[in-house]
């Protein structure tokens, strides 16, 4: 089987490439011509080379965040800070989406949640692995997370978040890791 090639687009890889994503594909891809990104796209395993091939849905214009703004959104979250990184950096109506699950939607409930997540934990601390990878509107971060109890039991978390931002805010966020790391409490 051939990816599907009408001419006109290039696939960007990079982030797909560099963390070696693993099980199904069913993610989105970015597509990048003179500035148009399309999103909502579909992409599936082309033979044993994983190529991938993919159909359009819609265009859509994007705004790039600056890196600066995402270093300083980077730099909340390592400080510990989780909710106030959701209510300084993320739109009104942001989505949050953990792997194949339905997206959360709304900030306020986004963070309230946060909160309550929080709250479970004597201690979570966070770090940045790797580089952030920035392309247009979209920001590739890979976490990693540990979340200690009042007991001292913990548990880590290696996730790679993949967001749309819009100008200076999350629009949408997506998070794929191994659900088998998390401790249920």
């Amino acid at each position: 089987m051939k990816p599907a090639d009408d001419g006109r687009f290039s696939v960007f890889l990079a982030a797909q490439a560099a963390f070696k994503f693993r099980g199904p594909l069913c993610r989105d891809v970015l597509y990048i011509e003179r500035g148009v990104r399309l999103v909502n796209t579909q992409f599936v395993r082309c033979g044993r080379t994983n190529l991938l091939s993919a159909a359009p849905l819609q265009e859509q214009d994007f705004e790039m965040p600056s890196r600066t703004r995402v270093e300083e959104f980077i730099a909340v979250v390592l400080s510990g800070r989780h909710d106030e990184a959701i209510e300084r950096f993320y739109a009104e109506d942001a989505s949050m989406q953990e792997n194949l699950n339905p997206p959360r939607v709304g900030r306020d409930l986004l963070a309230t949640q946060e909160r309550a997540t929080m709250a479970k934990y004597a201690r979570i601390d966070t770090e940045l692995r790797g580089p952030i990878f920035i392309e247009g509107d979209i920001v590739v971060i890979n976490w990693l997370f540990r979340f200690t109890d009042a007991e001292g039991t913990s548990f880590t978390i290696d996730e790679i978040a993949y967001q749309q931002w819009q100008g200076d805010l999350i629009h949408r966020e997506r998070f794929y890791y191994d659900p088998g790391q998390v401790k249920k409490k």
